[in-house]
């Protein structure tokens, strides 16, 4: 054969080719100078699995210690190369009294992988909600939190919000409440990222 196949692109491999390919695989460059060969595509990048959750459920915390938001969700890495982006939403307020100090963190596990600000409340990222005159009022607002974690782990995962009061003498920081409004759903998004 005389044809491109049949020369340039040696599928024996005694031309510019130098192995023949299994299905899936792509053609690529082994160096410079060098035979072209068929190689297994690059991996890493690739939305592997994709887990949701949400709560309706109301959460009030009065205390200085992080407390269960009710917002969690489950997954289990296929590997240990393996990153978890994380996305979650929900609504806080405070009320009942001025002067009430969001914190606010997302768990895996026991394991602490982000956190607004420590027992004092989350001043440090604008989730301070301060009415200093006023009290039994509300105060509300989305928050949100994105990240990309890597636990390296294929043991079944749960990702969960926990919120406190930092200043638990008055009021409480709560999620989900129903007010006038109704209820406001919290929401969370696992995405497992093949990382190959």
């Amino acid at each position: 054969m005389s044809g491109i196949v049949g020369s340039r692109l040696n599928i024996r491999g005694s031309g510019i080719v130098g192995s023949i390919g299994t299905d899936g695989q792509v053609l690529t460059s082994s160096g410079a100078g060098q035979e072209m060969v068929f190689e297994d595509a690059a991996g890493g990048g690739k939305i592997l699995q994709v887990v949701t959750a949400t709560t309706t459920t109301n959460a009030n915390v009065s205390t200085s210690t992080y407390t269960d938001t009710t917002l969690t969700a489950d997954i289990t890495p296929s590997a240990t190369s393996s990153t978890i982006f994380v996305c979650c939403q929900q609504t806080n307020l405070n009320s009942g009294a001025a002067n009430a100090k969001l914190g606010y963190r997302l768990l895996r596990d026991s394991t602490e992988v982000w956190k607004s600000g420590g027992t004092t409340g989350g001043v440090n990222v604008g989730l301070y909600m301060d009415s200093p005159t006023l009290s039994g009022v509300n105060h509300g607002q989305i928050h949100s939190i994105q990240l990309v974690d890597s636990p390296s782990s294929t043991s079944a995962l749960t990702y969960k919000t926990q919120m406190l009061n930092g200043n638990n003498t008055t009021g409480y920081c709560g999620t989900q409440n129903n007010h006038s409004d109704g209820v406001t759903a919290g929401y969370i998004t696992l995405l497992e990222i093949d990382g190959s």
